[in-house]
């Protein structure tokens, strides 16, 4: 089930392949659900090049986690996952993400967008590995972030902790997006539970031994995790 979406100015004119018009892409989506398909608004197109038109299919949920990699897997992942949040559908495939959007202001301190933050991130990394499993990392980096977020007085925001909760929250995604739940789900968990580690040695006096035990923890991921970082 195959539903067409095109910008006209500043609309989005919304049509399925028998050019029935809806509203909102909600309204094709029950549409879909009408006619017995397992539906999902999903947002896919073979060439992330052309900006104003994209196709939008109606997918079993087998096959979201299949267009996300193809998503991860362009040079600019961004593009797709704006576009994603944009129509609704993100907050359906990954509230996590989307718990991350907007800017909080309590006396005079703010903290930036952690949203745009991460897909600044996600760009950043693909500039320099192919490995999906890196970039789901990038993309989940921060989303304990929403969940630890407090404002103290003197200090400002905090997210404490939001590594050990982000990597905590993994599983669940993982799961309901019938990712796989073997070696790549530890390797995303170890890399988000690990990726403050070394922006905070950079930032201190630090001894030969925490240097060490960055090495001895992250192991052979090592070289992944710096690449987060310089991302970050």
């Amino acid at each position: 089930y195959e539903i067409s979406a095109c910008l006209v100015g500043s609309e989005m004119c919304i049509r399925d392949r028998d050019h029935m018009v809806y509203k909102s892409l909600e309204d094709a989506v029950e549409a879909a659900k009408k006619n017995d398909q397992r539906a999902f608004g999903f947002l896919y197109d073979e060439c992330w090049d052309y900006i104003y038109g994209y196709v939008f299919k109606i997918s079993k949920d087998e096959r979201i986690a299949e267009e996300l990699n193809k998503i991860l897997m362009t040079n600019k992942p961004s593009l797709g996952f704006e576009i994603l949040f944009e129509t609704g559908i993100l907050e359906i495939i990954l509230p996590e993400l989307t718990a991350l959007r907007g800017i909080d202001e309590i006396e005079g301190h703010k903290h930036k967008d952690n949203f745009n933050h991460t897909l600044e991130v996600l760009d950043n990394i693909c500039e320099t590995t192919d490995n999906l499993w890196l970039r789901w990392s990038a993309l989940l980096h921060d989303i304990g972030k929403a969940s630890t977020k407090k404002f103290i007085k003197k200090i400002g925001w905090t997210f404490h902790g939001h590594e050990l909760k982000g990597s905590k929250m993994v599983y669940k995604i993982f799961k309901r997006l019938n990712l796989p739940l073997n070696y790549k789900l530890k390797y995303v968990q170890k890399i988000i539970y690990m990726s403050s580690r070394p922006i905070i040695l950079s930032s201190e006096n630090v001894s030969d031994s925490a240097v060490r035990r960055l090495i001895y923890d992250a192991k052979e991921d090592v070289d992944d995790l710096l690449t987060l970082c310089e991302a970050d």
